[in-house]
């Protein structure tokens, strides 16, 4: 059922498992509320057991379309229950309504959005695997990561914790970013403002490994969730590369949350794959992760014709990322 925004988030605080991107911070970090009108779902308002927030675009081809980027839950969900709210949904009157979520795979999840009308789209546009570090569990790290860690250590670079980020500090991590888009050609911006209202929650954490000479050379901003950690933004220089602070902050990471009774670290949608995208897989397996499986990507639609033709759209002109 639909509810307001402010009802919305408190409902959604009563709930085990909430994505980064269904954040109240999130929302209003990202500006969509300027651009897109914003809906608010929840299965009940007594007792919520799911909720997410989405938004709705409307485009010549294929009517009014609804785009839900995360769901959050009380833990063990019946599939009944997915079932009946992923449903609801439909009754709604979308033209087509496209989900993805990133908590880790679900039988229950998958009978109850399927039961309810949902398939997989016809090709995946986001990465279904991550890869979890088990916090609670002795570390297992490569000879190759320990290498790196103590080439950054010698090196004087030194582990920071913001523990109360300013402008400054959000500046300084957009300019790290800035440095990583150019050397990976991404496809999307940060801005300091964007970075300061996650930061400003108190659900996300900044993180910083500065040289000898008090110069940040990487960033990684973290979200919290429960006993789940969310790598949700990373950025670093080249210095940063060759000193080996992506190795230093990331372990620096994990023994600080390990520290604070965290029970797992997700890095979020790495792929193996057969081109340039599995050295990310082999860099992070190395800290001794497991691979898992999302819930993933669905999809609704009234017609399969406007399906195809988006899809030869994005794929065959744009020539987007299939996975």
């Amino acid at each position: 059922m639909l509810v307001e925004k402010q009802e919305f988030f408190k409902l959604q605080s009563k709930l085990d498992q909430i994505a980064f991107t269904q954040t109240k911070a999130w929302l209003e970090s990202s500006g969509l509320e300027n651009t897109y009108k914003i809906v608010y779902y929840v299965d009940k308002v007594d007792k919520p057991n799911i909720a997410s927030w989405g938004i709705i675009t409307s485009k010549i081809v294929g009517g009014d379309k609804l785009i839900l980027d995360g769901i959050s839950t009380k833990n063990d969900i019946s599939s009944n229950e997915y079932k009946d709210f992923f449903a609801s949904l439909i009754i709604d009157g979308y033209s087509r309504i496209n989900i993805s979520d990133i908590q880790e795979y679900s039988t229950d999840f998958e009978i109850g959005i399927r039961r309810a009308g949902f398939t997989r789209p016809i090709t995946l546009s986001l990465c279904p695997m991550s890869m979890i570090v088990e916090l609670d569990k002795d570390m297992k790290y490569s000879r190759m990561w320990k290498r790196n860690v103590k080439k950054s250590i010698e090196a004087g670079n030194q582990f920071v914790v913001v523990d109360n980020p300013s402008l400054e500090d959000a500046k300084t991590f957009v300019q790290l970013f800035n440095q990583l888009k150019e050397r990976k050609e991404l496809g999307f911006s940060l801005s300091p403002k964007e970075i300061l209202t996650l930061l400003s929650s108190g659900e996300y954490k900044l993180f910083f490994i500065e040289d000898k000479e008090h110069k940040k050379i990487c960033g990684r901003i973290e979200y919290m969730d429960n006993m789940l950690i969310y790598d949700t933004y990373a950025a670093n220089s080249s210095d940063g590369l060759k000193l080996g602070g992506v190795y230093h902050i990331q372990q620096s990471i994990f023994e600080y949350f390990k520290d604070r009774n965290y029970l797992k670290f997700d890095y979020g949608r790495i792929s193996p794959s057969a081109d340039y995208m599995d050295n990310i897989y082999i860099s992070k397996s190395m800290s001794g992760g497991k691979p898992i499986s999302y819930n993933g990507q669905w999809h609704y639609s009234k017609s399969r014709y406007v399906d195809i033709l988006l899809f030869v759209v994005s794929y065959g002109l744009r020539k987007n990322r299939i996975y």
